[in-house]
């Protein structure tokens, strides 16, 4: 058995588009985007009911997204987040295999939503794991944490893999549709990939 103290904390990549602002502070009336808080009838001069194309993310600024054909608010709706797929290095941080003896890790992700946990299934000895793992609807406010943890399932103790966390989960990721939390150095190639779609 081995134990270890520490994830390697690993970057999360998103999906984004390049536009879009984030100054740290409220809702702004005039400034012609449509941020959370604002709405057609709080602010018709930013929140228009522009049109956006599904297939464009960038089509769609600020705090919004595109539903519909229709940039509306990003936050204060639900969207469901799928662990699709993932890659495990061949050995651990330290060096060594997964699993005793030499074995493939079986590894499972657990994603944390403003501090709600979601635990994928554990696919069993694979480097390459296939989740599909679809959460429940979550509804998202401005300023959301999300964090993915990766793990190797074993008998006793799990092995924490890597982490990565969004703090705050942005309208980008939101609107770029999802993603990678992804690793460097001793775990370089190490990726988990989560979709993320408004429901």
């Amino acid at each position: 058995m081995k134990l270890r103290v520490a994830f390697a904390l690993c970057i999360a990549a998103g999906c984004v588009s390049d536009s879009g602002d984030d100054d740290g502070g409220g809702p702004v009336c005039g400034n012609t985007v449509c941020e959370a808080g604002e709405s057609s009838l709080t602010c018709p001069s930013d929140c228009t009911s522009a049109t956006c194309s599904p297939s464009n993310p960038s089509s769609c600024g600020g705090e919004t997204i595109c539903i519909n054909s229709q940039c509306v608010p990003a936050f204060g709706r639900n969207y469901v987040f799928t662990v699709t797929n993932g890659t495990f290095t061949q050995f651990d941080d330290t060096g060594v295999p997964w699993d005793a003896g030499g074995g493939l890790p079986d590894p499972f992700v657990v994603l944390t939503i403003n501090g709600t946990a979601y635990t994928s299934p554990t696919i069993d000895d694979t480097l390459t794991p296939t989740w599909n793992y679809a959460t429940s609807p979550v509804v998202i406010p401005g300023g959301t944490t999300l964090r993915i943890d990766v793990y190797d399932e074993d008998l006793t103790v799990n092995d924490p893999g890597w982490a990565c966390q969004a703090n705050p989960l942005t309208a980008d990721y939101l609107r770029g549709g999802g993603l990678a939390c992804a690793c460097q150095g001793a775990l370089a190639g190490a990726n988990v990939n989560v979709t993320v779609r408004p429901n």
